[in-house]
C-alpha cells in the first residue's frame, strides 16, 4: 500500500489565465487525473499545505486555490470521463458508479 494520499485542487484563475503553466505542475506533483474543468486529483505523499505552496508559485495574487486532502472510505460520482473513473480504480479505495 502506497503512503501517498489523493488530493483535490481546485482553482479559478482570474485575469492572466496561464493554464498551461498551472496543468504542468499540477501533473508534476505525481499521477493525476482532471476530473471536471478546474478540478484535479493527485496522488502526493506531501500534505495539502505543500501542494498549495508549491502551485502558489505559479498562480497569480488575484487567482484563487483550494487544496484538500480526499476521504477514501466513501465517494459518490456521476457522469465521470472514462480517464476519471479508471484513475479513481487504480489509486482510491472506492469504485465509481
Amino acid at each position: 500500500m502506497s503512503n501517498k494520499s489523493i488530493y483535490q485542487i481546485s482553482y479559478d484563475l482570474q485575469k492572466v489565465k496561464d493554464y498551461p503553466s498551472l496543468y504542468k505542475a499540477i501533473e508534476k506533483l505525481g499521477p493525476n487525473v482532471r476530473l471536471l474543468e478546474s478540478f484535479w486529483l493527485v496522488l502526493h505523499p506531501g500534505s495539502a499545505i505543500q501542494i498549495r505552496d508549491h502551485l502558489k508559485t505559479i498562480v497569480d495574487n488575484d487567482d484563487m486555490l483550494f487544496v484538500c486532502k480526499i476521504e477514501q472510505e466513501d465517494g459518490g460520482a456521476y457522469n465521470l470521463p472514462k480517464e476519471g473513473k479508471e484513475w479513481l480504480m487504480a489509486h482510491a479505495d472506492w469504485v465509481p458508479a
